[in-house]
């Protein structure tokens, strides 16, 4: 499931917008006063399905046949790379995985 905002991007790529700063006193105090409060993390093509699928409904193995699906047969990332991806956007807050 998404944890944090985002929008569209260029050629239908998504951006992912990241806070600078979580702590809940550095919110209420700094942010406000920042410009640019979010880093903003620019996805490929893979990035960017993966990132739409992770709705809170599709599993791995879903988003990785999916994949296989729009891609085409001469596409493989790979079952173990799609997992990583995920763990590395779940280690960083932007998405929450249900059990």
């Amino acid at each position: 499931l998404r944890n944090l905002e985002w929008e569209e991007g260029e050629n239908d790529t998504v951006v992912l917008l990241i806070p600078k700063f979580r702590h809940p006193l550095m919110k209420r105090w700094l942010v406000p006063r920042l410009r640019k409060p979010n880093y903003r993390v620019k996805t490929d093509r893979v990035g960017t399905f993966v990132w739409k699928r992770c709705d809170g409904t599709s599993t791995v193995q879903e988003i990785s046949d999916a994949m296989g699906r729009e891609f085409g047969p001469g596409f493989d990332p790979g079952h173990d790379r799609i997992c990583g991806f995920i763990r590395q956007l779940a280690k960083n807050d932007c998405i929450i995985l249900n059990d």
